[in-house]
């Protein structure tokens, strides 16, 4: 017999009794109230993303990984589980790779959701959007992380189990190695979440793995970080006579010599007054790898009194020499600088030049996002240091006080009597109402005293010319400034022209000669020029110039790395010229006119030649083409690519602002030469042209390709005659001579590229081939950084019939815009690369958004710079240009399609380097602005 005992159950307290009865209530009521204030209950189904891998030696894949997943959902239940920091769930291995060919990217992602039931009386929730969080860092890291970045998912219905499934089948811009510059193991962390919303308008988010992280993990080598050194100085010294001595090429960061730290340049002793030390540039080289790109190079300089502190440092822009070579190098220089290093002194005594050098560049490890990166060899506490010395007293100088009247010519109004050539002259900055000074030579006028209104007589018959040193306009601003006024007769000029606020003025008919040997004009506006003394006249600014620059002897030179800030600019046919225009007169071998020069004529008369100025292109047009604006540069020589063909130190650029269709004007053409500027061409300046070979060669896309026009050749004359061209582009053009036994690049008339589906179909067509072996076809989706997809055999390496080209990109997983150029290969290994297109493969959803880039950036005076526009309709877009001061530099309209359009980045040659802003108002209304980078 079984016995069963029970146990006597004890009575509870009345508390424990109370406390059983009240706590399934509180908690109840608890819960609701956490519910109703967090809006924490979304049930995660699935969740997922792919991840296209392509790690180092192998090829692309796309793998699937989860969050969480119900048995049974596919493709869920055959992804791999990614790792849960909760859960203590190991991260799985995405494997190794670096910046060379390898990829890491989310592809796509998606989760499947369900929102409960509320509890009764509780708010009903609802799911209003879905998104996926990721941040890629070192998992070494010590610092703060970085900020996520979101992945937006769309509803696309309804799934199994009641939940709803949000999608996102094509993420852009997803590329894990955006930015990674340091070597090592890196994390990637994912969160799925769900944004919601009750009917009481309190919004929440729910997260998937809730209050942790899912993760992977990789390892990544970065590319080496880019570097700068300065590897030479150039000086030229000139002996006491006045001779230019040869070049010396100071080195830097090298064991030859001689070295610039610490030498004595030159190994002379300069008068302090008219000793000549030429700073002509320098030498630096970058390297670079990866994303991260050198776009310019700047190297600074100043001199100071050896054993005192330094003022501040002046900038000298130095020029890419060539290409980017394969393993990443960059040689910036320029050679062509006069800067008279003697001119800083004061006194006698011995000075330092200091220098350093600065580059700037880019980090394009996320396209849509590039990072400004700057680099320095030395600084301004540091430099590198050399030194000179000088000896002598310094010319006297005389101060304008104005004490008088206005009359250059009377002692009185100087603090050391009227100026001679020897005298430095300084015009004070007196205020509004002083008497400033004004030359009127061999003439009898009325002075009216501007505070008594008192008149006096003034007499200067005699004085027959007015002269000075040094002559500087002081002031603060154009505001706040003292003025020279040129009334009549002929002003000499032997030492620098400082006219930084523009208030040097002149009258018609009055000339200003610089008469010394190496000489500064800071700029201004003159009736007409006359150089004489030989040596080098260098405009540091712009020069317009109504009448004639007449050479005499010596050089006027323009820096060519400022092309819209250091210029000439001839004046149009008026009255103020007697409706001949400015002009160039007396240009030969030795003296003549080196770098840029401009001039705009509104009008022009069929059936005879404008020879704009003289500046050396005769143009008979056949029709009235309307404005024609004619720029020439005589400091460089199209040399593309790096083969031996070269151009002449010689180009033309012209502009028509009427027309509206190519071929609309046509012309008679004579290009007038000199004999310098067909010598000493080419990188390496071994390039001789045979005048007899000299044929006219015109480009449409800044100087990458050209088409031979052919002409007749006069060496005697120094002209190249070419009858009935109708090769003006819209809008501009650019002409130059060439070998026509060497000639420059393929002529490729025709370039394009267009979507295809989701292809790209590129076509091209040639004029001519001379020793062409084929055309790389490349593509970048930065408009920078260019890859190869294929090669193109040419169908003749010798062809003088058209032939035509193309090529289908079938790569997969194209998203953005994508830019096509060809690289057109000779046989013997030179090159030459097209014009840049560029294709938009935006997704659906983006079809209908207005967007605005450019194309390369930074950019260049020889790229083919560009805006990508992309508008939702047809139809016109005004577009502006402005500088950071917010000068408009250009505006205009253009015409846009549905979908991309490309359209030239206005002026963009003759910009200087810089940062300016693109404002696009297109047919919607819609306003874009991007900033875009000239170096």
């Amino acid at each position: 017999m079984t016995t069963t005992t029970l146990q006597k159950k004890r009575q509870l307290s009345y508390r424990v009794n109370f406390m059983k009865a009240v706590v399934p209530l509180l908690t109840f009521i608890a819960s609701l109230v956490s519910w109703q204030a967090n809006a924490q209950n979304t049930y995660f189904y699935d969740d997922a993303i792919t991840i296209t891998r392509q790690p180092v030696g192998a090829s692309s894949s796309t793998v699937g990984y989860r969050g969480t997943y119900t048995d049974g959902d596919t493709p869920y239940d055959s992804y791999i589980d990614l790792g849960n920091t909760s859960t203590n769930t190991s991260n799985p291995d995405l494997g190794a790779y670096d910046y060379t060919s390898s990829a890491l990217s989310i592809g796509s992602g998606s989760l499947v959701a369900y929102m409960p039931p509320p509890p009764p009386r509780a708010p009903t929730v609802t799911i209003t959007g879905a998104e996926i969080r990721y941040r890629v860092y070192l998992k070494s890291t010590t610092t703060a992380l970085p900020a996520y970045t979101t992945i937006p998912l769309s509803s696309a219905g309804s799934y199994v189990n009641g939940g709803e499934l949000y999608q996102n089948n094509a993420v852009a811009n997803a590329n894990l190695l955006n930015g990674l510059n340091v070597s090592g193991r890196y994390v990637l962390e994912v969160v799925f979440r769900t944004l919601t919303r009750n009917s009481r308008g309190v919004t929440g988010v729910d997260a998937d793995p809730s209050g942790s992280s899912y993760q992977a993990e990789f390892d990544y080598t970065a590319p080496p970080a880019p570097t700068l050194k300065g590897t030479a100085v150039y000086v030229t010294p000139y002996s006491a006579s006045g001779n230019a001595q040869p070049r010396i090429t100071y080195t830097l960061n090298s064991t030859a010599t001689p070295a610039f730290e610490g030498a004595n340049l030159g190994n002379m002793t300069y008068d302090l007054n008219t000793g000549v030390l030429l700073l002509n540039g320098g030498v630096a080289v970058t390297t670079e790898s990866g994303a991260r790109t050198i776009t310019s190079v700047s190297m600074y300089y100043r001199v100071r009194q050896q054993n005192q502190g330094g003022g501040s440092y002046t900038a000298i822009n130095l020029t890419q020499n060539g290409n980017v070579s394969n393993d990443g190098t960059r040689i910036f220089s320029l050679a062509n600088r006069t800067i008279n290093l003697i001119s800083s002194a004061s006194i006698a005594g011995s000075y330092s030049v200091d220098i350093y050098f600065q580059a700037g560049g880019t980090d394009n490890a996320n396209p849509n996002a590039p990072v400004a990166i700057t680099l320095s060899d030395r600084n301004g506490d540091n430099p590198y240091t050399a030194g000179f010395n000088v000896t002598g007293d310094p010319f006297p100088t005389t101060v304008w006080t104005g004490g008088l009247n206005d009359n250059w010519f009377d002692g009185s109004n100087w603090t050391n009597g009227v100026p001679t050539a020897g005298t430095n002259v300084v015009i004070a900055n007196l205020g509004t109402n002083a008497p400033y000074p004004r030359i009127l030579c061999d003439t009898k006028y009325t002075f009216i005293d501007p505070v008594t209104q008192a008149s006096s007589l003034v007499d200067n018959t005699g004085r027959m010319l007015a002269v000075a040193r040094n002559l500087t306009m002081a002031g603060t601003s154009q505001a706040d400034r003292s003025t020279l006024s040129l009334v009549i007769g002929t002003l000499n000029v032997s030492g620098d022209f400082d006219n930084t606020f523009a208030s040097f003025v002149s009258s018609a008919g009055t000339t200003i000669a610089f008469n010394g040997t190496n000489q500064s004009i800071s700029g201004g506006a003159f009736a007409n020029v006359f150089i004489s003394g030989g040596g080098v006249k260098t405009s540091q600014g712009i020069m317009n110039v109504a009448g004639d620059i007449t050479f005499g002897s010596g050089l006027l030179v323009t820096d060519i790395t400022r092309p819209t800030t250091s210029v000439v600019n001839l004046g149009d046919r008026g009255n103020s010229n007697n409706n001949v225009g400015g002009r160039l007169l007396n240009e030969r071998d030795g003296s003549y006119l080196q770098g840029f020069v401009t001039i705009s004529h509104s009008t022009a008369t069929p059936g005879t030649e404008d020879l704009f100025g003289n500046i050396g292109l005769g143009l008979n047009f056949y029709t009235n083409p309307g404005a024609i604006l004619v720029t020439r540069n005589t400091a460089q020589a199209y040399s593309p690519g790096n083969g031996a063909a070269s151009g002449v130190r010689r180009i033309f650029e012209v502009t028509q602002s009427s027309a509206n269709t190519a071929g609309a004007i046509k012309a008679d053409m004579r290009f007038f030469y000199l004999d310098s500027e067909t010598k000493n061409l080419g990188p390496t300046g071994n390039i001789n042209i045979n005048e007899d070979n000299l044929v006219i060669f015109a480009s449409v896309n800044e100087g990458n390709t050209f088409v031979n026009l052919g002409g007749n050749v006069d060496a005697t004359s120094n002209i190249v005659t070419l009858m009935g061209t109708a090769s003006f582009a819209v809008p501009t053009t650019r002409f130059t001579l060439g070998d026509k036994t060497n000639p420059l690049p393929v002529e490729l008339v025709a370039f394009d590229a267009k979507r295809s589906g989701t292809n790209t179909l590129v076509t091209w067509q040639t004029a001519t081939e001379k020793n062409s072996a084929g055309f790389d076809v490349e593509v970048a989706t930065d408009g920078l950084s260019f890859r190869k997809l294929a090669f193109v055999a040419s169908k003749s390496a010798n062809n003088s019939s058209a032939s035509n080209y193309s090529y289908s990109d079938t790569e997969a997983a194209k998203s953005g815009v994508r830019y096509y150029r060809l690289r057109q290969v000779d046989l013997d290994g030179k090159y030459a690369y097209s014009p840049i297109r560029a294709v938009s493969f935006a997704g659906a959803n983006d079809a209908a958004v207005a967007s605005l880039s450019s194309y390369p950036s930074p950019f260049t005076s020889s790229d083919q710079a560009a805006l990508v526009l992309q508008a939702p309709t047809a139809g016109t877009a005004q577009l502006q240009l402005t500088d950071l001061t917010g000068r408009t530099i250009a505006s205009r309209a253009v015409i846009t399609v549905a979908g991309i359009s490309e359209v030239a980045i206005p002026n963009a040659s003759e910009l200087a380097g810089g940062t300016y802003l693109v404002k696009v108002t297109f047919a919607t209304g819609e306003v874009k602005t991007i900033r875009i980078q000239k170096r």
